[in-house]
């Protein structure tokens, strides 16, 4: 029994220091992993056992990009321990398992599996330093901040705006950044000049690697700065500023000048658009440069004294800036000049008197020639009519005639008036009872044709007198017997008063015959006068008759006194014509007479 206690008190003194030497603890700290970054993880070991080496290894997944910085450790009883697992995580990776394993010197093993979570870690910062700005079109402007690599790896960053991106410039572009080192960005917005408006938008600062962004809130408002002004002219001056309704007049061609002054530093286009019946555009686009200015023409003329208005639009190109103005214009009746005087003009000594009135509302200096033979003329060829007026035209001192003329005005707004006269010297009583005498010619020619007509009618009254006498004593011998004598003698008595009427329509048929001699010389007569008259006229005054002003000898005497311009050599000209063929029609009546 005591040899059994001894037995198994020594195999225990045997044994105990083995199991003693194999008591060890493992265990490690949790690990959260950033990809692409380099992290650590610590496996302790407490040794509770007899003093012992030990050493680890790892597998699984992950034991590729880990590293173990020392193998083994010894440890003495009670004492605790660590290894040092480096992990260079991939950039790629999303998850992460490695398995542990602790050996004792004794060959007594421990392991255990190690999971490690593995995400996308911020490792940028960025701190905002000029973010809100405001500025006009065209008006570059930056914006200010800074950037830190707040990751424990090397990182390449980025810059992007979330509006207006196309517009940015980031100075610099792209960046890379060692763990905690910091930069300042700067980004330049340039947009377009017609781009305007209140932007609201992000700043984004990218990393390449990790994938992360941070936003930046930022705001700039890019005024309506177009702006440019539009004003009118005046008629005269156009760099002077209408400041009232324009006054013009009707029927002359009136420029009246836009002035567009473009106020910006940069250069803009406007569309010009008017409406009115009555004005036109030199054109309807144009550019303006900075801080410069164009003219263009709006060319007016109306045909009617109104009062109207014309209504300019304008619109810049960059902007869409819209600028209306209205111009109103009071278009007068300012030349009208009235010729009151009538056709006939009774010449007192050697002037004839033309009666104006100017019905305008401005003065006329119009001029003025006459058209006319040689006896009529002008002292000037201006005339002002202010509201009433007389042309004085002059003449030679005939005393009896007439002379035709023709006035013609030019005003100022070349409308060009006129009017034929008959001037009247003395009293040309052929002319100025010429209706009278035709009155007369027509009340005789009436009275002849009603003569010539009752002749006409006796003369064949009379021819069938005679023929039914004739035929009435061809019957009655016809039928009167030889042997009644008596009744014969009675019948020839019959016949005898027959024969006697017979006589006494003879008698009649010449008494015919003789008025119309009579009529015959009687007509023969007035025409033998008349031409002698027109003759007589025609050497001496043929004014009186309705002819210009002239004596025979100026109808054949070439040597008028001629103003060799176009107008009075065609109008003389014409008037020669027209002499000569009077003279010409008088000489084939007084042949047809």
């Amino acid at each position: 029994m005591k040899f059994k206690l001894m037995i198994g008190l020594l195999l225990i003194m045997v044994f105990l220091p083995i199991v003693s030497a194999s008591e060890f603890e493992v265990w490690s700290s949790s690990l959260n992993a950033c990809s692409c970054s380099i992290e650590s993880q610590e496996v302790f070991v407490f040794n509770s056992g007899q003093d012992s080496l030990f050493t680890i290894s790892i597998s699984g997944k992950s034991a590729e990009w880990a590293a173990v910085s020392y193998n083994s450790i010894y440890l003495e009883t009670g004492k605790k321990g660590s290894f040092l697992i480096t992990y260079n995580v991939p950039c790629e990776a999303k998850e992460g398992n490695i398995e542990i394993k602790i050996t004792s010197l004794d060959g007594t093993v421990k392991e255990f599996s190690q999971e490690l979570n593995i995400g996308k870690c911020v490792n940028i910062q960025a701190v905002p330093i000029l973010t809100l700005q405001n500025s006009c079109p065209c008006e570059a402007k930056e914006f200010i901040f800074k950037v830190k690599n707040i990751g424990n790896f090397k990182e390449t960053y980025t810059f992007e705006s979330s509006e207006l991106n196309d517009y940015f410039t980031f100075i610099p572009g792209i960046v890379t950044l060692n763990p905690n080192e910091e930069i300042s960005v700067v980004g330049v917005l340039n947009a377009p000049c017609g781009t305007y408006g209140n932007f609201e938008f992000e700043l984004v600062a990218k990393s390449q690697n990790n994938e992360q962004k941070i936003e930046l809130p930022a705001k700039i408002l890019i005024s309506d700065c177009y702006e440019y002004s539009v004003t009118a002219g005046k008629l005269k001056n156009i760099f002077e500023t209408q400041t009232e309704p324009y006054k013009v007049c009707k029927d002359i061609n009136y420029g009246i000048p836009i002035l567009i002054e473009n106020k910006e530093d940069f250069n803009n286009k406007y569309t010009i658009d008017i409406k009115s019946k009555y004005a036109s555009l030199n054109k309807e686009e144009v550019l303006v440069r900075a801080n410069s200015s164009e003219i263009v023409m709006i060319n007016f003329n109306s045909e009617d004294a109104i009062n109207t208005s014309v209504y300019l639009t304008t619109n810049s190109i960059l902007g869409d800036k819209e600028n209306k103005i209205r111009l109103p214009i009071i278009v007068e009746d300012c030349y009208n000049l009235d010729i009151v005087s009538s056709k006939n003009i009774f010449v007192e000594e050697g002037v004839a008197k033309v009666k104006l009135v100017n019905r305008g509302t401005k003065d006329i200096n119009a001029d003025v020639i006459i058209k006319g033979n040689k006896h009529s003329y002008l002292e000037s060829n201006k005339i002002l009519v202010e509201d009433k007026a007389i042309l004085e035209i002059k003449t030679d001192d005939y005393k009896e005639g007439i002379d035709t003329v023709e006035v013609k005005f030019r005003l100022e707004d070349n409308e060009v008036v006129s009017k034929k006269f008959t001037l009247i010297f003395g009293k040309p009583i052929f002319y100025l009872y010429r209706y009278y005498i035709v009155l007369g010619i027509i009340i005789l020619a009436i009275l002849i044709s009603l003569l010539i007509t009752k002749l006409n009618l006796d003369e064949r009254s009379l021819e069938k007198k005679k023929k039914s006498t004739e035929k009435l004593l061809a019957n009655i011998e016809k039928h009167i017997p030889k042997e009644e004598t008596v009744t014969k003698t009675t019948k020839k008595k019959s016949a005898k008063k027959e024969d006697k009427k017979t006589e006494e329509t003879g008698k009649e048929s010449e008494d015919i015959k003789f008025n119309w001699r009579l009529l015959w010389i009687l007509l023969g007569l007035i025409v033998l006068i008349a031409v002698i008259t027109l003759g007589t006229i025609l050497f001496t005054k043929p004014s009186l008759l309705g002819i210009n002003n002239s004596t025979m000898n100026d109808l054949f005497n070439f040597s008028f006194k001629f103003d060799f311009t176009d107008d009075w050599f065609n109008s003389n000209s014409t008037e020669l014509v027209n002499i000569t063929e009077n003279i010409t029609n008088a000489s084939n009546n007084n042949n047809n007479s």
